[in-house]
């Protein structure tokens, strides 16, 4: 019995490397596949893939994925099957023993037929029994194998960081901070030195690349700089845990989430425990409320019998979140990418406004709305090369001058 129960639970362990190695040579084509998927079927990228003709590119790739994933599953499977081959000939082989053994004993006169057809009935429904045990066992190895990537995550030791309170209405200073993504052979950001005061209104502005975007990352804690250190009054952010870095810090970024959730919803989840009222918000974001037939509770999702907004309008939304976020700073970075140069002016008028007393940092490629701030920093190669208001950059005839100039062609008549 203790050989056939062995012979069964070897093979469920075997099974379940198995599945791991071949969960972890897997995982990646898994998500680019999924990718492609999306890239076929989503809504997201459906207007793009169709208008440039690249459906059959994704398409390809998506299949080529597919027949590389069967391909790896088939070989698992074989090796699968082959060890629980050999291991249930080993099974059989030791019930074979049992029934021998009964045999024996039953010619030479140890037991009778009445208790040979016993102990034989009994012999099979342990056996039952424990093979499916060991098949529950083998079931709760393979999810086990399947999600070890997370245990093994979850199990990593967590570095200690202070959870006391990380004031934010307090001088930023930037001292001496560089940044290099990981796997990248350059510098995003050099020995940047920056300090902003408490309740400025900072415009960052650069061209593409140029490190922008880097900077305020780092500045709100979600990055950690390579080299130097971002001190909030006296105080180093990245001591602190994550929930105390992002207290109080509100931030729009480009690439902001479309939740499928009502229009109120969408507004709240900055901050549920906010009281603000929403009525203000929308205002200050000009947010389309006439797009909601069913008010703050009109669904933004078609997929979920609502209604669509344009790119504009959830930009909108968007800024409206961010202005809902109770906080001490507030980080625009280029939300206003989809909406005319007009409407971002006075959007970030109205947000200046509303920001009074409170820190606020302006990151966007057209510099007309760049005048709003009281200062602007201009930004290349992940320096910082000019600082000062408009006037003060336009007087120096440097880099800011150009940009500004070149793009005031495209408004003159």
């Amino acid at each position: 019995m203790i050989f056939i129960f062995l012979s069964v639970l070897i093979s469920q362990i075997i099974r379940a490397k198995i599945i791991f190695k071949f969960e972890n040579e897997t995982s990646g084509i898994k998500r680019r596949t999924q990718y492609f998927e999306n890239c076929i079927t989503s809504k997201e990228y459906f207007k793009e893939t169709r208008t440039l003709g690249v459906f059959g590119y994704f398409y390809k790739s998506f299949l080529d994925l597919t027949t590389l994933l069967n391909k790896k599953s088939i070989q698992a499977e074989k090796k699968i099957a082959f060890v629980e081959t050999v291991l249930r000939l080993l099974n059989i082989i030791g019930y074979g023993g049992i029934i021998g053994l009964l045999l024996y004993y039953i010619f030479n006169g140890s037991v009778t037929v009445g208790a040979f057809a016993a102990v034989f009935y009994s012999v099979g429904k342990i056996n039952n029994v424990l093979a499916g045990m060991v098949d529950n066992i083998g079931g709760a190895i393979k999810e086990l194998a399947t999600t070890s990537f997370l245990l093994n995550f979850l199990e990593e030791p967590k570095e200690e960081k202070c959870t006391e309170t990380l004031d934010k209405s307090v001088d930023i200073h930037v001292n001496d901070v560089s940044f290099a993504y990981p796997g990248s052979d350059g510098v995003a950001l050099k020995h940047i030195n920056l300090e902003i005061k408490q309740g400025e209104t900072l415009a960052i502005v650069g061209e593409n690349g140029a490190g922008k975007t880097t900077l305020t990352k780092l500045i709100t804690g979600l990055y950690q700089p390579s080299g130097g250190a971002i001190y909030y009054g006296d105080k180093d952010i990245n001591l602190y845990a994550p929930e105390q870095r992002y207290q109080a810090i509100s931030s729009v970024f480009q690439n902001f989430i479309r939740y499928k959730l009502t229009a109120g919803e969408n507004i709240k989840i900055s901050d549920m425990s906010s009281d603000m009222p929403l009525d203000e918000v929308l205002t200050n974001a000009e947010v389309p409320q006439a797009k909601f037939s069913n008010g703050l509770d009109t669904m933004l999702s078609r997929e979920f019998d609502g209604t669509e907004l344009s790119g504009g309008e959830w930009q909108r939304v968007a800024i409206a979140r961010g202005f809902y976020r109770t906080h001490n700073l507030i980080i625009l970075d280029e939300p206003t990418a989809a909406i005319d140069p007009i409407e971002e002016s006075n959007i970030f008028r109205l947000f200046k406004e509303s920001a009074h007393g409170k820190t606020a940092i302006l990151v966007t490629h057209r510099l007309g709305s760049a005048k709003i701030a009281d200062r602007i920093i201009v930004m290349e190669n992940g320096e910082i090369i000019e600082s000062g208001t408009h006037a003060e950059l336009m007087e120096q005839h440097g880099k800011y001058y150009s940009m500004f100039s070149e793009q005031a062609k495209w408004y003159k008549r």
